[in-house]
């Protein structure tokens, strides 16, 4: 092929590589463009996923560990949303969390980003899988977990007490109808 009917482009983003965050200048083929950007953004993800704090360690430990204890193992737990009396039952529980981490003696700034946490996954949960849920819950209790041993207790011990209080505040009928599998759930998987 005649190198002067070639259909090139310039192309020009940061980071270089992985050693160097300068700028990347070139003239490639069209044909590898697609390639160019791939591998641009598993760079981009890479740069992204590197940490420099150690107790994002523990808490991808964590989170995984409550995973593997939270698992759903429907069919469509990759597919489909929590039904609409688990995801009820799920926002009570995460308000019920909310309430005993408030009230823990835990560092003020590992409280607010477990309360953020929590109220963008009451936020999130009807748009989420059951999966996509379990992760962010998961989430919510490895920093719960990383905020001390006596936290993630008192979360455990206090958090059905408050949820109880919080069906009996919010109807008997949900209550008399649910909570006994709210209950039964929320203890099965703690």
């Amino acid at each position: 092929m005649d190198s002067s009917k070639r259909s090139v482009v310039f192309v020009e983003y940061t980071p270089r590589h992985a050693s160097d965050n300068g700028k990347y200048n070139a003239i490639i083929e069209i044909g590898s463009v697609e390639l160019s950007i791939y591998r641009w953004l598993d760079l981009i993800i890479a740069y992204y996923n590197v940490s420099l704090d150690p107790t994002d360690r523990f808490l991808e430990t964590y989170q995984e560990e409550f995973r593997e204890e939270f698992s759903c193992l429907d069919e469509d737990a990759d597919v489909s949303p929590f039904g609409d009396v688990q995801q009820k039952l799920l926002t009570w529980w995460l308000e019920a969390i909310e309430e005993v981490v408030v009230e823990t003696d835990a560092p003020e700034d590992r409280k607010s980003a477990i309360v953020t946490d929590i109220k963008e996954l009451k936020q999130r949960i009807p748009s989420l899988t059951k999966n996509q849920t379990i992760k962010l819950l998961s989430r919510i209790f490895a920093k719960i977990k990383l905020t001390g041993q006596n936290t993630l207790i008192v979360v455990k011990q206090e958090g059905p007490k408050v949820l109880v209080k919080l069906a009996i505040e919010r109807g008997v009928k949900f209550t008399q109808d649910h909570l006994p599998q709210a209950l039964h759930w929320i203890t099965s998987h703690l």
